[in-house]
């Protein structure tokens, strides 16, 4: 898994942090989410 380097929301445009949300909606909407101590034991894996 390659890692993704965020930016914060004070560093981005409006326009950028919008296509965050709207991609964060679509994943979840898709079922792609996990539940939050799954994610963070994965991170610790990797």
């Amino acid at each position: 898994m390659s890692r993704v380097e965020l930016k914060a929301r004070d560093e981005m445009t409006d326009e950028e942090f919008h296509e965050m949300l709207m991609r964060s909606y679509r994943q979840a909407m898709r079922g792609e989410g996990m539940p939050l101590d799954e994610a963070f034991e994965k991170m610790k894996k990797d």
